[in-house]
C-alpha cells in the first residue's frame, strides 16, 4: 500500500513539474515577444536613418567636400539623436555587439579594396562632434517597411538564442513577406542579433 502511495505521489510530482515547465515556457515566450516587439519598433529608427530615408541634411549647413552638416534640430526632434556618437550609443541598446558592427559596417563605414577607396563613409562626426552627411546619399538603400506585430511568433528558442518570424510590409505598396529575426541574450538582456532592413 505504501509503495502504491509513493508511486502515485511520484507521478503527481512529475505531472506538476511538467505543467510548471509548460507554463513557464509560455510565460517566457510572452516576455520574449513583448521585448522583441519593442526592439523591432526601435530598429525601424535605425532603418529609417541609415537605410531608407537617410539622415536629414541642413540645406544651409556647412559644407566639407562631399559632406554637409546634418540638420541637428530635426535629428533631435524626430529621433532624439544629435550626432553619430548618439546614434551608435542608441544602437547598442537595440542590437548585440556583432549586429551593431554589421549595422555600421554596412550603412556608414567607407569601403576599400586595399589600394583604392570603393565607397566613402556615409557620415561622420567632426572633431567638435558635429555630424556631417554624405550628399551623394546612402551607402546601402533598402525599402521602407513596417511590421505587422500581430504576426510575431517564436519559431525556436534555446537558452540564450531565439528565432522569431514576423510579416514585413513594404510601405505604400501591397508587397509583404515573412522574415526571420534572431535575438540573443547578451549582457543580461535580450537584443536583436540580426538587422531588420529589407529589400523586396
Amino acid at each position: 500500500m505504501m509503495a502504491q502511495v509513493k508511486r502515485c505521489f511520484a507521478v503527481l510530482l512529475i505531472l506538476v513539474c511538467l505543467f510548471g515547465m509548460v507554463g513557464c515556457g509560455k510565460a517566457d515566450d510572452s516576455l520574449l515577444l513583448s521585448e522583441a516587439e519593442r526592439l523591432l519598433r526601435l530598429s525601424l529608427v535605425y532603418n529609417d536613418l541609415l537605410f531608407e530615408k537617410g539622415i536629414p541634411i541642413n540645406p544651409t549647413g556647412a559644407i566639407s567636400g562631399i559632406y554637409q552638416e546634418a540638420d541637428k534640430e530635426t535629428l533631435i526632434k524626430e529621433y532624439g539623436f544629435s550626432n553619430l556618437a548618439d546614434i551608435k550609443n542608441g544602437a547598442k541598446q537595440v542590437y548585440t555587439q556583432a549586429a551593431v558592427a554589421d549595422l555600421f559596417r554596412l550603412s556608414v563605414e567607407s569601403l576599400s579594396d586595399g589600394t583604392s577607396l570603393l565607397r566613402s563613409a556615409y557620415c561622420y562626426d567632426n572633431k567638435d562632434g558635429v555630424l556631417y552627411v554624405n550628399r551623394e546619399g546612402l551607402n546601402y538603400k533598402t525599402d521602407e517597411v513596417s511590421f505587422d506585430y500581430t504576426t510575431l511568433k517564436v519559431k525556436e528558442k534555446k537558452r540564450d538564442v531565439a528565432t522569431l518570424s514576423i510579416l514585413a510590409q513594404k510601405d505604400g505598396d501591397d508587397k509583404s513577406k515573412v522574415i526571420e529575426v534572431t535575438m540573443k541574450y547578451e549582457g543580461g538582456v535580450w537584443l536583436l542579433d540580426s538587422l531588420t532592413c529589407i529589400r523586396f
